[in-house]
C-alpha cells in the first residue's frame, strides 16, 4: 500500500471558529477509509498545534521554523513533506480549512500513479463556520486547495528540486499555481483532476489580524516570484486559464457548464471587438488605395 504524506500548516488553536474548523479538518482525516497516511506539519510560531495533533491521535511529524521574518512559507511546508518521503510515497499539499469526504484518500491512492500530478478543489465553499453549520454554502469556482504528486519525480529530477528551493513563497498567495507550473513542466501530460469530494470553510482572517493590505501585499510579492519562475521556463503565466482548463476536465456538469459559458462570453467579447475594428481597417485600406492612385 502506498503511503500518503499530507503536508500542511495550521493557524493557532485558540478555541475560536478557525480552531473549530481546523479540528473538523483533523476529524475528516480520522474518518478516512484509507489509513496508511501521515500528517507532515510545519509550525511557524503558532501556539497549541502540537497539543491538538497529539489529542487527534493521528500519525504526524512536525518541523518547526521560528523565524520572525514572515508568518509562514508554503514552500517550506512542501519541502518538509519531501524530506519525510520515500520514492513511492504520495505527497499531498493542502490547506487546513477543508473537510475531506471519507473515501478521499482511498480514491487518491488509486489515481496518483508514477510521475503524476493531481489537482483537487472544493465543490462547495462556506463563507464562515456559521454558514457551514447552517449548510448555506455555494459552488466554489476559483480556487485550488489540494495538489498531489508522486514523490518519485522530485527525487529523480534535480531541476524540479532546484525550482522548489529557488522560488520561495512566503505568507499568502500564488503557491498553488507554482505547483501547477511544476506539474506542467515536469509531469507533461500526466496532469489529472482528482476526485473532488471536499468542502471548504473560509478562515475568519480578522481573528488572525490578516488585513486586506497584508493579503494584497503578500499576493503581489509572491506573484513576482511566480513570474520569475514562468519566465525562466517560457511558460504561459496566465494561471487563471490553467485553472480553467484543469477544471474543464472535471466530471462535475455544473462546473463544465459554467466554464463553457465563461469561455463563450470571452469569445463573444473578442468578436465584438473585432467587429468594431474591421470597419476601421477597411476604411483605412480604401483610403490608402485611393491615395496611392
Amino acid at each position: 500500500m502506498k503511503k500518503i504524506l499530507i503536508c500542511t500548516t495550521f493557524r493557532e488553536f485558540n478555541e475560536n471558529e478557525n480552531a473549530k474548523m481546523q479540528n473538523m479538518f483533523l476529524d475528516s482525516l480520522k474518518s478516512q477509509t484509507y489509513k496508511n497516511f501521515e500528517l507532515i506539519v510545519t509550525i511557524f510560531n503558532e501556539k497549541n498545534v502540537e497539543n491538538e495533533l497529539i489529542k487527534s491521535k493521528l500519525p504526524f511529524k512536525t518541523y518547526t521554523n521560528q523565524t520572525s521574518e514572515y508568518r509562514f512559507s508554503l514552500s517550506e511546508v512542501f519541502l518538509n513533506g519531501l524530506k519525510s518521503a520515500n520514492e513511492n510515497d504520495i505527497i499531498i499539499w493542502t490547506t487546513s480549512d477543508i473537510i475531506y469526504d471519507k473515501d478521499f484518500l482511498q480514491n487518491i491512492q488509486k489515481k496518483v500513479k508514477k510521475e503524476t500530478c493531481a489537482i483537487s478543489y472544493p465543490l462547495t465553499i462556506y463563507n464562515d463556520f456559521n454558514c457551514y453549520m447552517n449548510k448555506s454554502g455555494k459552488i466554489f469556482y476559483d480556487g485550488i486547495d489540494v495538489l498531489m504528486f508522486n514523490a518519485d519525480i522530485f527525487f529523480k529530477n534535480k531541476e524540479a528540486m532546484d525550482d522548489l528551493n529557488k522560488y520561495k513563497f512566503i505568507n499568502w498567495g500564488m503557491f498553488e499555481f507554482f505547483l501547477i507550473g511544476l506539474g506542467k513542466i515536469y509531469f507533461k501530460k500526466n496532469l489529472i483532476i482528482a476526485p473532488n469530494s471536499i468542502k471548504k470553510i473560509e478562515n475568519n482572517r480578522q481573528i488572525n489580524n490578516e488585513s486586506d493590505h497584508y493579503l494584497n501585499a503578500s499576493n503581489q510579492n509572491n506573484k513576482e516570484v511566480f513570474l520569475l519562475f514562468t519566465n525562466k521556463h517560457n511558460l504561459d503565466n496566465n494561471f487563471y486559464e490553467w485553472l480553467l482548463n484543469f477544471k474543464m476536465a472535471s466530471f462535475n456538469p455544473i462546473l463544465k457548464i459554467k466554464n463553457y459559458l465563461k469561455l463563450q462570453n470571452n469569445k463573444n467579447k473578442f468578436l465584438r471587438k473585432i467587429k468594431k475594428i474591421i470597419p476601421k481597417v477597411i476604411k483605412n485600406l480604401i483610403r490608402n488605395i485611393l491615395y496611392n492612385k
